[in-house]
């Protein structure tokens, strides 16, 4: 009945398909999330393409051509405020605190495996809220993926290799993705592998005011990885899910360091890790009114072994003469618990309270030392609209509690307040955004061990136990104009024990140097930004991106006193074309100037990479052909005490590979009808998570 009266509405969609076509919706038929399905029988009807939120925003991709020969990731850095630096996805410029799929925590590598046309919808958030406990100064990403029909399903295989210059074959990588419904019943399930064998070729420059040492180094490392993601979830009714996901995998890598001239073995390493993850989620709706319980559990257990050995040069060549060995042994238990009650007060405001406990029990066996991190937080916000002016007000109070057995015990604790205004203007999708937050971070309990970790024959790290935690007062404004093609933002950070790297010479080993983690006293981060993004006949995006940081320095590390202001560049260029008959490719650029922190000096990096497509079969096959054409690799330069350390990596950039992916999906599809929609009713309330 409900299709039959709709038919008017689709006839006039043909009759009429150059108008946009507006339709009321009555407000209890929406979520929370206006991106959200209204499910008319087989009929969908989405809303516009952004929609603006007092946290950030959301956007719907179903069925956009920019999604083809796309994974995940890929895709998601041509979304506005959205970058990948380093392999890293970032918000505004600050690495993401918190990627989750559906509700759960995603990792990685699970957007690599995961093609970009099984998404849904993307909501992006400029800060944490209240609820999170802060890992980095970043925001969060929430990803839905593309809802299954009664007895339906979809997924892909999807498989790939890559050569590098002066090396060959050197990756290969397998994945697949399986989502399905039975009745009450979901399974989602994710499965990656890969496998590598290749060479870093680095110079390691050592110059005082006497001589200057240089040492080539080649480092060969094979590395086997492997994870798999299962999720099932049951609706008990359509206002209560359980949710179980299980998460397993193993990564292992073996690595041997050598001279380029003489092929003397210095240092071997071989390390292994597996882990274990288990997690509950459970949703519901309690009354009519729309209240609101989310409860989670999660458990993880790591287990890493890592043996080191270093050869000293005039005795490489008689390696039953081991004279160091390093070996390590890490237990980790880490417990995740959080309840969040969601009660509308009324049709535009929405309170939130709730409280998340994290802990890790750390055993680092070979050590016999034993760490135990706690950190409790309860929370309470409320969000809403103004009028058109939509806001975020919340508040938690954090507490650190480091626990090393036999030693101490370290506790920092911090009341973080969280505000943030959207102010629209114009009826074109303008507004302004104001943003204040205070952050905790966590000291990392791996920071703190007293075990070598050597990344090469020269560099070795060691813990710090006086670390303290990083605080942050962060404000920013931004300017979005015309749906967020152009974006503006100003940025300021004041953070105290901020975790920098201090250099030193190695007591024994000659020519060996160490690095620790020290807190920096204080230091300012100042920073503006532009980005400009368009569509242009509905194949072509470009999308371009800068930002320039002011760091203030204000701290003594390894007895020097900085008080510099230092300034940090980094421009990218992204742009994808998607034509017809299954063609398309995309190229990315990035290039970020030398720039100086303390005592060190970063130097130019930059990267030109492409892709080229082709769809058979009617979308279900696709061949990707990927290529980085060239690049800079980074070199660093060190001051420990009187020398200048520099290390130079020369490894060759440019790789080619391809990429074959094939999908499937069967049982009942649904229709999807885009229409623009500006008459319905938005009511800001927390996500379903």
């Amino acid at each position: 009945m409900k299709v039959i009266c709709f038919l008017p509405s689709l006839l006039l969609m043909f009759l009429l398909p150059g108008r946009a076509i507006s339709m009321q919706v009555p407000p209890d038929s929406l979520s929370k999330d206006s991106l959200d399905m209204v499910d008319l029988g087989n009929v969908v009807i989405t809303a516009s393409r952004i929609v603006n939120t007092s946290t950030g925003y959301q956007v719907r991709v179903t069925n956009k051509p920019l999604l083809k020969g796309k994974n995940a990731t890929e895709f998601l850095k041509y979304l506005p405020h959205i970058t990948v630096e380093n392999q890293e996805l970032k918000i505004n410029g600050m690495a993401i605190n918190e990627i989750t799929i559906d509700g759960r925590q995603a990792s990685p590598s699970e957007l690599q495996a995961l093609t970009a046309d099984m998404l849904q919808s993307v909501e992006v958030k400029y800060a944490a809220g209240a609820d999170k406990i802060v890992t980095n100064a970043g925001g969060t990403l929430a990803i839905k993926l593309k809802p299954l029909p009664p007895r339906g399903f979809y997924g892909n295989i999807q498989g790939q290799v890559q050569a590098v210059k002066k090396q060959g074959l050197g990756i290969e990588t397998a994945s697949g993705t399986f989502a399905s419904r039975v009745g009450k019943f979901s399974l989602y399930e994710s499965v990656w592998g890969t496998a590598s064998d290749l060479k870093e070729w680095e110079t390691h420059t050592h110059s005082s005011a006497s001589a200057t040492e240089v040492k080539k180094n080649i480092n060969s490392y094979q590395r086997k990885a492997f994870q798999n993601m299962l999720s099932l979830g049951y609706d008990f009714t359509p206002n209560h899910r359980l949710q179980l996901s299980w998460y397993t995998g193993f990564d292992k890598l073996d690595n041997k360091f050598s001279y380029a001239d003489s092929r003397l073995l210095l240092m071997s390493a071989d390390g292994k890790s597996r882990y274990h993850s288990l997690a509950v989620n459970y949703t519901g709706r309690l009354n009519e009114k729309g209240s609101q319980l989310i409860v989670k559990g999660a458990w993880m257990k790591w287990h890493s072994e890592n043996n080191q050995f270093l050869y000293p040069e005039q005795q490489a060549e008689q390696r039953a003469q081991q004279v160091n060995e390093y070996l390590d042994e890490n237990k980790s238990n880490i417990y995740q618990l959080s309840a969040d009650f969601q009660q509308p007060l009324t049709d535009k405001h929405v309170l939130n309270a709730g409280m998340v406990y994290n802990q890790v029990d750390n055993d680092l066996i070979w050590l016999k030392q034993q760490n135990k991190t706690q950190i409790p937080m309860p929370y309470a916000s409320v969000q809403g609209s103004l009028g058109r002016i939509r806001y975020y007000g919340g508040l938690n109070w954090q507490m650190n509690v480091l626990k090393i057995k036999n030693e101490k015990t370290v506790r920092h604790s911090a009341l973080n307040p969280t505000a943030q205004l959207t102010i629209p203007f114009g009826d074109k999708g303008n507004q302004v955004t104001l943003l204040y937050k205070h952050t905790l971070s966590q000291v990392p309990y791996d920071a703190i061990s007293d075990k070598q970790v050597w990344s090469d024959a020269y560099n070795y790290s060691v813990g710090n136990k006086q670390l303290k935690a990083p605080s942050s007062h962060v404000a920013s404004v931004g300017l979005s104009l015309l749906q967020h093609r152009i974006n503006l933002m100003a940025y300021v950070d004041q953070t105290r024990n901020n975790i920098e790297w201090q250099t030193t010479n190695d007591r024994e080993l000659s020519g060996v140097f160490c690095t620790q983690p020290v807190n920096a006293h204080k230091t300012g981060f100042y920073m503006v930004g532009a980005e400009l993004s368009n569509t242009f006949f509905k194949c072509w995006t470009v999308k371009l991106s800068g930002r320039l940081s002011l760091i203030k320095e204000n701290s003594e590390i390894g007895g020097v006193y900085y008080n510099n202001k230092r300034f940090r560049q980094y421009y990218s260029f992204n742009t994808s074309l998607n034509l017809k008959h299954g063609w398309g490719g995309s190229l990315s650029a990035f290039v970020e100037p030398t720039y100086h922190l303390y005592d060190r000096t970063y130097h130019t990096v930059y990267q030109v990479d492409g892709t080229f497509y082709k769809t058979f079969l009617h979308d279900r096959l696709q061949l990707i052909a990927n290529f980085t054409a060239c690049g800079r690799r980074r070199t660093v330069d060190r001051r420990s005490e009187n020398q200048l350390v520099r290390m130079k990596y020369t490894t060759p950039v440019p790789a080619i590979g391809l990429r074959v992916v094939w999908y499937f999906q069967g049982g009942r599809r649904p229709v999807s009808v885009n229409m623009q929609n500006k008459s319905i009713d938005y009511r800001e309330v927390k996500d379903q998570i």
